[in-house]
């Protein structure tokens, strides 16, 4: 097996680790992914709501009976 050449910026050996705790990568600005989905659906939840309420409490016109002789 063919060794292969070295690299200089690669260590040899073991790397000592820095000292401290790992800095935590800041959040994303804005709602997010899940936060808009979840806001969507609340919003198209109370949009259909609406729709189902207006639908079935407004005064529908109903057509005048069929006059039985004709």
């Amino acid at each position: 097996m063919r060794k292969r050449p070295p690299q200089d910026d690669l260590p040899d050996g073991i790397v000592p680790l820095p000292r401290g705790p790992a800095p935590t990568p800041r959040p994303p600005g804005g709602c997010g992914l899940t936060g808009c989905l979840y806001g969507t659906m609340i919003l198209f939840a109370l949009l259909l709501m609406v729709m189902v309420g207006l639908a079935l409490f407004r005064q529908w016109q109903v057509p005048p009976p069929a006059y039985p002789g004709r």
